[in-house]
């Protein structure tokens, strides 16, 4: 075959899967071997997918994708080639199963080193009906308790709907369709934040078609409406800081300059130099967790000293006006 020629062993390129262990996602671990296998060549430097392909028999009236996919979907499942490379395949297999709750359902074909039959046989059971139904009941369940209560440092909206298109994406796998609409009613329930732009937010999505049948959109709408909600409630909480600042070394900075001296504007943190004046929305958004740390401790510090200095100032007046005595 000409496609003999043209293709060298690229196996290389892919990872083999990770070895399927007790908890481990049979859909990931499947994915996996596949990607493999499509690019580790057997017999006639054909790649090995063809030995864990689906249809068994070739569709004669069948249009493929490309030449690779053709010679995967019509090589003979027969043959000294194939007897090669079926024990190929079960050795692959063995060594990414042996010892997990997966061995159990292909130690059957050890004797024969069948790989085609092991594969067969873990597809039986990790896709049958009692495996289908216990996937779909801990999807469901993980879509019940899953909740967005705004952003949060380990958990943020983008968490949130990724959850939920994981799940949707394993119900899809086993048969199980579900609307759009359910989607995004589902997805509205388990925001929790009831911030005014968030309940604003959900109620345009019910109110409106193209978001309401339509979970990307839905998706597209709360993500920019929260994202905006965030940065102006970040952008509002900078302006208040930063207004601690004046009337203390007469500007917004650090009241701690070099030498211990007042300075205007850019103040200095511990380490290296941050400014603690005001930044824009999307300013902030851009900086890290550590930065706005830095930011918040150099402003709450800034005002402690602007605080202390007013009140040892106002106590030198109140000493000055009563004769020379200070006042408590």
């Amino acid at each position: 075959m000409a496609f003999d020629e043209a293709q060298e062993d690229d196996s290389t390129t892919v990872k083999a899967p990770a070895k399927y262990k007790t908890g481990s996602k049979w859909k990931p671990f499947k994915e996996g071997v596949i990607a493999y296998l499509n690019l580790v060549k057997g017999s006639h430097n054909i790649p090995l997918a063809y030995i864990i392909r689906e249809q068994e028999i070739p569709d004669p009236v069948a249009v493929y994708q490309s030449e690779h996919h053709r010679v995967i979907c019509i090589m003979p499942l027969a043959g000294i080639e194939y007897e090669e490379d079926i024990s190929k395949v079960f050795d692959f297999l063995k060594s990414w199963t042996l010892n997990s709750p997966a061995w159990t359902w292909m130690r059957a074909h050890n004797a024969t080193i069948n790989g085609r039959a092991a594969w067969v046989a873990l597809v039986a059971h990790f896709e049958g009906d009692a495996q289908r139904d216990q996937v779909k009941d801990h999807v469901y369940a993980a879509i019940a308790v899953a909740r967005y209560y705004g952003e949060r440092k380990k958990f943020a909206f983008e968490t949130y709907v990724t959850i939920h298109q994981e799940s949707y994406a394993d119900l899809i796998q086993y048969g199980e369709i579900i609307s759009e609409e359910k989607r995004v009613r589902d997805l509205l329930q388990g925001i929790k934040e009831n911030s005014p732009a968030a309940n604003a937010a959900k109620g345009t999505v019910l109110a409106t078609p193209n978001l309401r049948n339509n979970f990307n959109n839905a998706v597209a709408h709360l993500a920019t409406t929260l994202q905006l909600s965030t940065s102006l409630n970040d952008s509002r909480n900078i302006s208040s800081m930063g207004g601690n600042q004046k009337g203390c070394g007469g500007g917004r900075g650090n009241g701690q300059g070099r030498g211990g001296r007042g300075r205007r504007g850019r103040g200095r943190g511990k380490g290296r130099n941050i400014y603690l004046g005001s930044y824009s929305p999307e300013q902030w958004q851009k900086m890290s967790i550590e930065d706005k740390k830095k930011v918040y401790e150099g402003r709450q510090k800034s005002a402690e000293q602007c605080n202390n200095s007013q009140q040892t100032q106002g106590g030198r007046s109140n000493y000055t006006a009563r004769g020379g005595r200070g006042v408590a």
